[in-house]
């Protein structure tokens, strides 16, 4: 009977360590995003922390609404989480924008033009 109790409770620990809590870690990448909404029909130019420059096209079709529809509308653009330094120049190159910010990992900033 002592016997049979010993094995018993060796099972039982057996399963209960066997069967153990496994914790993880996952790192999402350290990415943030920019939107821009373009409500004219010129050509902007980006630059991002003073490193990483490209143009928003111009836009080709205006609605009604005076809003531009272009291939620009549904594009996210990928810059480095953390403090963002953003400068937008129109097309006689004059700063019409300069915002700095924080963005978070996997945050969408949405900038309107």
């Amino acid at each position: 009977m002592f016997k049979n109790k010993i094995v018993a409770l060796f099972l039982s620990l057996f399963f209960l360590v066997g069967c153990g809590y496994k914790q993880t870690t996952t790192q999402e990448n350290d990415v943030a995003y920019l939107k821009f909404n373009k409500s004219s029909s010129d050509s902007f130019t980006v630059v991002v922390n003073d490193k990483y420059k490209f143009t928003l096209d111009k836009c080709i079709n205006v609605n009604e609404t005076g809003n531009c529809i272009d291939s620009v509308d549904d594009n996210l653009y990928e810059v480095s989480s953390g403090k963002v330094e953003i400068k937008i120049y129109d097309k006689q190159n004059n700063l019409i924008l300069q915002e700095e910010m924080f963005l978070g990992t996997s945050n969408t900033k949405e900038i309107s033009l």
